[in-house]
């Protein structure tokens, strides 16, 4: 299909969905119904990943590799794939093609069907022990990930090859905390961000559950606020916002 858009792919993009995001842009394909593509414009992805200096290939090599090592965790992702390019309106971009998830956003899920609650707390719980542990294993390592986790990043749906629902984690924007060139102050700041953040994750998904209590993921929460955070969580500016209750 011949089109005049400067993107690179063979058929022409349109706009898809809401745009709520402030660093993204969201298209589907003109025939192909079974992928997504998201654009975020490369100097956008430049300043968020704390990349100024860094060429356009270094940042999709970063960027490529926060996700990677995510999904060697055990989230399901839609089977991204990365590339430089232009959007359709001929804004250099870092591209990211993903699998169409069929489903519900967690943000969209009213409380679970009682049938399904008692099932999918034990998948929930563990997800949140998996972000939890990636977390902790970024910071001791002191590598680059992503860090701002939320139940509207997660889809309950089905991909092209799935035939029963499954958990994907679809939010492949480029919020990644990275500890290079940042004053330790700020990185440190933002590590203690990246685990109060998950908390109320932990409760979002404990309110579709009917109230059931995602156990291990409360402990898991508990540790790593205690280690990571020892003297309490952050009690001025908007950080104060986010400051949630396990009890």
């Amino acid at each position: 299909m011949e089109h005049n858009q400067p993107t690179p792919f063979s058929e022409p993009l349109g706009p898809y969905g809401d745009q709520r995001s402030w660093h993204e842009k969201f298209h589907e394909f003109a025939l192909d119904k079974n992928h997504l593509v998201r654009s975020c414009d490369l100097e956008i992805a430049r300043e968020v990943t704390k990349m100024a200096g860094h060429s356009n290939i270094e940042i999709a090599k970063l960027v490529k590799s926060v996700f990677e090592r995510l999904e060697s965790y055990g989230l399901r992702l839609p089977n991204p794939k990365f590339l430089l390019g232009k959007d359709p309106e001929g804004t250099p971009s870092l591209l990211t093609v993903v699998d169409k998830i069929d489903g519900v956003n967690f943000d969209d899920i009213e409380p679970l069907p009682i049938g399904d609650q008692e099932r999918y707390r034990d998948i929930l719980d563990q997800l949140c022990c998996t972000v939890y542990q990636y977390i902790a294993d970024s910071i001791d390592r002191d590598l680059p990930y992503y860090d701002d986790f939320n139940e509207g990043q997660f889809m309950l749906g089905t991909g092209p090859k799935d035939h029963d629902p499954q958990i994907y984690f679809v939010d492949l924007g480029p919020s990644i905390l990275n500890p290079e060139g940042q004053a330790p102050r700020d990185v440190e700041r933002w590590r203690v961000r990246s685990i109060v953040d998950p908390i109320n994750m932990i409760l979002s998904f404990e309110e579709k559950l009917g109230g059931l209590k995602l156990e291990k993921a409360r402990v898991k929460a508990k540790q790593l606020s205690g280690r990571f955070n020892p003297k309490g969580f952050y009690s001025k500016g908007h950080l104060a916002e986010i400051k949630p209750s396990l009890r």
